[in-house]
């Protein structure tokens, strides 16, 4: 199938705000890394996490993805009503 006038024109995303970096988890594990001998900032080096984000537990996913949707439609450079599709792409652990 072939489509004509078909691009991807903005893009919007939103971030969980509570966030636990691979320092804060080391932090929590310093007992066990004095134990094993391991240097701060294995994690890291090892994972190549910086960082992690969550949501708060009562938090339903689809308001991260309304508030995603609606930065994706203000960034964009056409009106709401020429918009033929949003799509969701989402990324989480269950």
């Amino acid at each position: 199938m072939l489509y004509s006038r078909v691009y991807i024109d903005s893009f919007g995303y939103e971030l969980p705000p509570n966030v636990v970096t691979s320092d804060d988890l080391e932090k929590r594990l310093e007992p066990l890394y004095d134990k094993l001998h391991f240097q701060k900032g294995q994690l890291e080096a090892i994972t190549g996490i910086r960082e992690r984000r969550f949501w708060d537990p009562d938090f339903s996913m689809h308001e991260g993805a309304v508030k995603a949707g609606q930065k994706a439609i203000e960034a964009s450079s056409i009106s709401r009503e020429s918009i033929g599709m949003l799509i969701y792409g989402g990324s989480c652990r269950l």
